[in-house]
């Protein structure tokens, strides 16, 4: 699929395309090239659409109906534009653009008026505040009624926080399935850019209880999983710093005896520790986040941990680790919750 999109950044997140959009649109295509969803004779509403990027996909696949929304302002404006850029691709597509702001629900009511039936709801990178996470929550509860659309939606790793409370808010009412990494663009599957999609299904979909029970005992089984993973990173690198403390008694021995000669191959030695600490950080760090969203998919998120991926949130920086204290708590509310793994 070729859209033509027109971006201006500034100020307002939503007049740029995100990656979120990016990998959300080219995952839908992918899913409808192998057959693993239609769009044909559906109606879809981007949430938070902001340029426009996910939905027009939808509607250059097929959609019966596209309804993008978000907040009146430049936003819609923007978002218009690219609609009217598009609509020559859409085929028969009825593409619409609508206000939608979460902290007014009359705005649900209306677009449920209006647009009556809805099969699917996307939305791509919109849990990253967490003062959104409540609202949005409800505005689903309004859009979703009684047909209980499937949900759609893509999200980075850059805000813990924010993401685990929305899974935390739906858990009760939504089954969420990962979709696997085959259908996400490679540059997207790893490091600093790495985007996930998921799929939500509401628990009234779901024809026998067993299915749910099912979905909880494979999170549980990949949290135990994960944490095993984790165990197994966190002694890696405990082994690395102690060959650095070994390395650095060496060192500070060859300065004080320069006979020795070993000065040169102990700096040799030293060079790659930090090269390999960093490679398990970014690996443990990924297996912390794997398990924060079983967590948050097993409805165990509390308010100790919200409180500690918090702090941690808003201590580092995209450059650094996840911090080990968020193990800590991990473990010990698992321990808590779950009886030893």
């Amino acid at each position: 699929v070729e859209l033509r999109m027109e971006q201006s950044g500034g100020h307002d997140v939503g007049l740029s395309v995100w990656d979120g959009g990016v990998v959300l649109a080219k995952c839908l295509e992918e899913m409808v090239a192998t057959g693993s969803i239609d769009f044909t004779g559906c109606c879809v509403v981007d949430v938070g659409a902001g340029t426009g990027i996910a939905g027009l996909a939808c509607a250059a696949l097929g959609a019966r109906k596209v309804v993008l929304t978000d907040l009146r302002g430049p936003v819609l404006d923007l978002m218009s534009v690219n609609a009217d850029k598009n609509r020559s691709l859409l085929n028969s597509c009825e593409l619409e653009v609508a206000p939608l702001d979460w902290f007014n629900l009359d705005d649900a009511r209306n677009l449920v008026k209006q647009v009556g039936h809805i099969d699917y709801l996307i939305f791509a990178e919109v849990t990253y505040v967490e003062h959104l996470i409540e609202p949005l929550i409800e505005t689903l509860r309004v859009l979703q009624g009684a047909e209980y659309p499937v949900v759609l939606m893509s999200h980075g790793t850059h805000r813990i926080t924010p993401l685990l409370k929305f899974f935390s808010g739906i858990s009760s009412e939504y089954r969420v399935e990962i979709v696997p990494n085959a259908s996400i663009p490679k540059e997207y599957r790893s490091g600093t850019q790495k985007v996930f999609l998921k799929k939500l299904k509401h628990v009234s979909r779901d024809v026998e209880s067993s299915s749910q029970r099912s979905t909880s005992v494979a999170d549980l089984t990949a949290l135990q999983n994960w944490m095993e993973i984790k165990g197994s990173l966190l002694e890696q690198f405990g082994a690395i710093q102690w060959q650095v403390y070994e390395l650095s008694a060496q060192l500070n021995g060859a300065f004080y005896h320069p006979a020795s000669g070993n000065t040169q191959k102990v700096l040799e030695a030293l060079k790659v520790l930090p090269e390999r600490s960093a490679a398990i950080l970014e690996q443990l760090g990924h297996a912390e986040w794997q398990c924060c969203e079983s967590i948050a998919r097993l409805g165990l998120y509390d308010s100790s941990l919200q409180n500690e991926s918090k702090r941690i949130s808003e201590s580092k920086t995209e450059s650094q680790p996840t911090s080990h204290t968020a193990s800590a708590a991990l473990d010990d509310m698992l321990r808590k919750r779950l009886g030893p793994l």
